[in-house]
């Protein structure tokens, strides 16, 4: 091609000896090369087998991927509720000095909730249910003085029933005694979150949650 292309260029025959005119002769030789193929052998794209491997590695990675985003996100939701339920705690605590009792009633307690709305608990439910918009909130009270105890409660719904995650606090001596991942059942990403922080699953609780207690 060199001599092809000085014969085309004798005024140019010195460069095409150096590395200009060895890199225009290379360029022609591919032009030339490629023109000659025959269109049979030309690629015009991906064949079927490498469309195929392709949607099954997407796949296998979807597969993998979506169970630990759907985990992150209930994760996400039920740790956003864990501050609300710091501060019911310690207006209960605060209220148990002050009376020796617990309290079921938020109007009764040095703190402000003003999304939430009492609303009926179903079943054999027992306690204060409040909707708070998109979360749901239980609270329990009995005894008095130092056999006092509370159940306090929050879920990512604001129905309990239809909650697939909830988080229970129990009080009594105006401290913190336990707590307890609730995890619908038989919702294995309810499980797997409540397990990641650190729930241990067991007991059946009502017909909808299962208590995973956390050491």
């Amino acid at each position: 091609m060199n001599r092809i292309y000085q014969k085309m260029y004798p005024e140019n025959k010195n460069r095409s000896e150096g590395v200009l005119g060895g890199f225009i002769g290379d360029v022609i030789l591919r032009s030339c090369n490629s023109e000659s193929q025959p269109p049979s052998i030309k690629r015009a794209g991906f064949t079927l087998i490498e469309l195929l491997v392709v949607v099954l590695i997407i796949g296998i990675l979807s597969s993998i991927a979506l169970p630990q985003y759907e985990r992150a996100v209930e994760k996400s939701r039920l740790g956003a509720l864990l501050p609300n339920l710091k501060t019911l705690r310690d207006a209960q605590s605060l209220h148990w000095l002050e009376t020796g009792e617990y309290e079921e009633n938020l109007e009764n307690l040095s703190v402000s909730f003003p999304e939430c709305t009492q609303t009926a608990l179903s079943g054999s439910t027992v306690g204060t249910g409040y909707a708070c918009g998109k979360y749901g909130m239980r609270i329990y009270a009995a005894g008095s003085g130092s056999s006092a105890y509370s159940l306090i409660e929050v879920y990512t719904k604001p129905s309990m029933d239809d909650a697939p995650l909830g988080w229970r606090e129990r009080l009594q001596g105006g401290k913190k005694t336990d707590e307890t991942c609730l995890a619908e059942r038989n919702n294995d990403v309810a499980y797997s979150v409540c397990k990641s922080m650190g729930g241990v699953c067991g007991n059946t609780f009502g017909s909808k949650h299962c208590y995973c207690t956390v050491k």
